[in-house]
């Protein structure tokens, strides 16, 4: 949080004050008299002074009561050098200036002669670092992310310099969620949410590990029992289905949907964009190799790391899985789609024509290569390429290594 002061706007019209009358109905306008008194003039009595130093200074920068800041407004006064010259009672002909208001800016006009620190509007502060970073990322409430997003916010650095003021102006944007947003600055400015270690060090693997167990232990006892019955976290490491978790918890098959639905996104988002970065590492990693995320290939990246994890491998593989779309997760390797989907036919067809005749098989990456070398699958993405190999029925892949697939055509069996 730091105080700022906006830019000037440069000198306002003195002379003219009007103020609304009974209901706005009717406009007063101050008499010339009542404007700044020229050199010659004896100066009234309660007269305004406005040292000089001070008259550049806009109100839109000082904490002003409510009450005074719409005073100044009605009466335009945008700097306080528009107070210069006139007169405490040249503003009693403006609605709603009663005692507490004409008080509230005697008392602004003396702590201004006193050469007083005078209270600041309180503005966010971004650190550099993070400016570029997009606030959905972060651990959020749901009124703090409307907020954000009816402000159209799209990274932290949009908020640089916001008045606190002015947020509260926004829909269902109380001071608690304000706070908030300040003790989420607060976190991020003492570094809770840097990305630490080495990206695809081992390390980085146990830690992203431990931090799912952490955000997983923040949730309530029927979420986390969900996310771990649906991912697989049973006997076996086989998921739930979710009416079977529905009958466990006595609730609908669409209540578990929903819950899994809010749930997921706030696993990732208490991660922060350190758990983003590692959940895009993998992702890219894994794609840029064409290769799946497996038990094995997970082991492998750990390797040397000290991890201690709560749960079992497949587990955490089907769970990055959903936190990241475009990260192609096999918790128990090859699984062929049973009943066959129509929608893997047209591919399938051109891997076996790429295969036909290839008996030791060919590895993942080259067969993909070739797959977007035809016409028919040259936008072929490699999720899709992945998608497509795991529910094949006709297609082997084997693992010699965990980062190393090798794909074959399955041999049918003879008919005789």
């Amino acid at each position: 949080m730091n105080m700022q002061t906006a830019p000037s706007r440069g000198p306002q019209n003195n002379q003219n004050l009007t103020a609304s009358g009974n209901g706005g109905a009717r406009m007063a306008s101050i008499p010339r008299s009542a404007a700044a008194p020229a050199a010659s003039t004896t100066p009234r009595a309660d007269a305004i002074n406005i040292p000089a130093p001070s008259r550049e200074i806009q109100t839109s920068t000082l904490a002003l009561s409510a009450r005074l800041a719409r005073l100044f407004d009605a009466a335009g006064i945008r700097r306080l050098g528009d107070l210069h010259g006139k007169a405490f009672s040249d503003f009693n002909a403006f609605a709603n200036n009663g005692p507490k208001t004409q008080q509230d800016l005697r008392d602004l006009v003396r702590a201004i002669r006193e050469q007083r620190k005078l209270p600041m509007v309180e503005r966010l502060s971004i650190p550099a670092a993070a400016r570029d970073l997009s606030p959905f990322d972060f651990p959020l409430s749901v009124r703090l992310e409307s907020a954000l997003r009816t402000k159209a916010i799209q990274r932290l650095g949009d908020l640089e310099g916001v008045a606190l003021k002015d947020l509260k102006e926004l829909r269902n944007c109380g001071w608690l969620t304000i706070r908030e947003l300040v003790r989420l600055l607060e976190r991020i400015d003492k570094g809770d949410f840097a990305l630490r270690g080495k990206l695809g060090a081992p390390a980085m693997y146990a830690s992203l590990l431990s931090k799912l167990d952490a955000n997983l232990a923040g949730l309530r006892e029927r979420e986390r029992k969900t996310v771990l019955l649906r991912l697989g976290e049973t006997k076996g490491n086989r998921g739930w289905t979710l009416n079977q978790i529905g009958i466990r918890f006595h609730i609908t098959r669409e209540c578990v949907r929903q819950d899994l639905e809010r749930t997921l996104p706030l696993i990732r988002k208490a991660g922060g964009p350190d758990m983003v970065a590692q959940l895009d590492h993998i992702s890219a990693k894994c794609l840029e190799s064409v290769c799946p995320l497996t038990v094995p290939l997970l082991t492998k990246w750990m390797a040397g790391a000290q991890s201690h994890r709560k749960y079992s491998l497949p587990f955490y593989v089907r769970l990055l899985g959903e936190l990241h779309p475009q990260l192609p997760a096999w918790p128990h390797g090859q699984e062929p789609a049973r009943p066959w989907t129509k929608r893997i036919e047209p591919l399938t067809s051109v891997l076996e024509d790429i295969l036909e005749g290839q008996a030791k098989g060919m590895p993942a990456k080259d067969v993909f290569q070739r797959t977007t070398a035809n016409s028919k699958t040259k936008n072929l993405s490699a999720v899709e390429f992945l998608d497509a190999l795991k529910r094949s029925r006709n297609i082997s892949v084997e693992f010699p290594k965990p980062d190393q697939p090798i794909l074959s055509l399955r041999r049918r069996p003879v008919v005789h």
